[in-house]
């Protein structure tokens, strides 16, 4: 059975740093990842763009000859 408890605070949420330069970005710029498909880096981008209020978009590439996502930020919203 689980006991019900009152008065236990909520822990802070935890704010984790991004493998990725979303923060750094303005428009115009990209990152290459190797490795990863524009499908892969979906939830990445869609992350960045709630927290960091930018827009992205993600293209699968291949670049000196390594297939990768290739990450634009193509709006910085006022």
């Amino acid at each position: 059975m689980f006991q019900i408890e009152t008065g236990v605070p909520v822990p802070e949420r935890a704010v984790r740093k991004s493998k990725y330069p979303f923060p750094q970005m303005e428009e115009g710029d990209s990152f290459f990842v190797p490795g990863k498909t524009a499908a892969g880096m979906y939830a990445s981008c869609r992350r960045a763009s709630e927290v960091h209020g930018y827009k992205f978009i993600a293209r699968t590439v291949v670049e000196d000859g390594e297939e990768g996502a290739r990450v634009w930020c193509i709006d910085v919203e006022e």
